[in-house]
């Protein structure tokens, strides 16, 4: 074993610097694959493990860093690649442009990949390696979370979506999809310390993140975590069969909202709700007489209607908005001021 161990160390350390950074830019563009359409969150597991163990392995935090921006533009590269296709179409950037905003956009994401790990490897030889991957898998979540919240905040990706589907969803009701993100970087932290630097004492330690990570997810799972009171609401969700394309153009906005009006009014139910934009046409736009009748309609059915449509706000500018019609003859509305950078606005420069 300790000959296995020998020569593994050794063929890590020939690696050059370029070598590691090409070999995780790879794993980077590999992860997706963990998330939807193709799910496979084992992809997810293993690619966190390798670019963890190519931080382990570094010889510098600067190196460490490089590893891991390698793999946070592969990653989000192949994650996000929608950007381009946003800036080329909807926005008209032209393709240099839209080369140039696509880089910038995935470096800047890439960069809460790669500081958490500067931070990691800058204190991380100061503690004893049993601790690492706890303190690796903390940097990394800070990292997403941070991500989530600057500049609006931008959250895909993130590694606890990955098990949406799986058996360690459950742990989300318990400690939020970060906490469950958390937990998994530490079971690949320690898959991956227990590869660099073998020891009973690390296989072991992956061993009981593993199965704390799917056994506690079974456990959970048997949580009754909400119970019903009183009963039971009805709602009625509806959704047009039209394509984004046509959705706006101006001989279909008023067929739009007579479709949608006439399905609001056929059935009566607790909530009835409608997508962003349902109705493409602005709230101080929209004839009086359709806001008449479903107000009305809310008032003698005692619907709750939530309508999502977009509003002009004076010098505000314009919103998508959710409107609520209530029975008590009053309409509360909700802006939208989150917005996801360039698939809902075009950061300046680049438009």
């Amino acid at each position: 074993m300790w000959l296995i161990k020998s020569k593994f160390m050794t063929s890590c350390k020939r690696l050059s610097e370029v070598k590691w950074v090409v070999v995780s830019f790879v794993v980077g563009c590999v992860a997706p694959a963990a998330w939807a359409p193709l799910a496979l969150p084992f992809v997810g597991l293993f690619a966190a493990a390798v670019l963890t163990a190519l931080v382990f392995i570094s010889r510098s935090a600067s190196q460490a860093m490089a590893v891991a921006m390698a793999y946070g533009i592969g990653l989000h590269l192949m994650g996000h690649g929608w950007v381009f296709h946003s800036l080329m179409g909807p926005v008209h950037a032209g393709w240099l442009m839209s080369l140039l905003g696509t880089f910038v956009f995935v470096f800047y994401l890439a960069l809460f990949t790669a500081i958490p790990v500067g931070i990691f490897k800058l204190f991380s030889e100061r503690l004893p390696r049993l601790f690492w991957p706890w303190i690796f898998a903390a940097c990394m979540i800070l990292g997403e979370f941070a991500r989530s919240v600057i500049f609006n905040g931008f959250s895909g990706l993130s590694l606890g979506y990955v098990f949406v589907e799986q058996l360690p969803k459950h742990w989300i009701a318990a400690v939020g999809v970060y906490g469950l993100g958390w937990l998994a970087y530490l079971t690949a932290a320690s898959v991956a310390l227990a590869c660099v630097y073998f020891a009973v004492r690390h296989v072991l330690a992956a061993f009981v993140y593993a199965v704390l990570l799917y056994g506690g997810g079974f456990f959970l799972a048997k949580v009754q975590w909400v119970a019903p009171v009183g009963e039971a609401l009805k709602f009625r969700l509806l959704q047009s069969n039209v394509r984004q394309d046509d959705k706006f153009r101006p001989e279909n906005r008023m067929v739009q909202l007579s479709n949608y009006t006439t399905w609001i009014k056929q059935e009566r139910a607790d909530l009835t709700l409608t997508p962003e934009t349902a109705f493409p046409i602005s709230f101080n736009e929209i004839p009086v007489d359709y806001l008449q009748s479903l107000q009305s309609f809310s008032e003698q059915t005692g619907t709750h209607l939530f309508l999502g449509m977009p509003v002009q706000s004076g010098h505000r500018g314009a919103f998508n908005a959710l409107f609520h019609f209530n029975p008590q003859n009053k309409i509360a509305r909700y802006d939208k001021v989150r917005l996801m950078p360039l698939g809902e606005y075009t950061p300046t420069g680049l438009g």
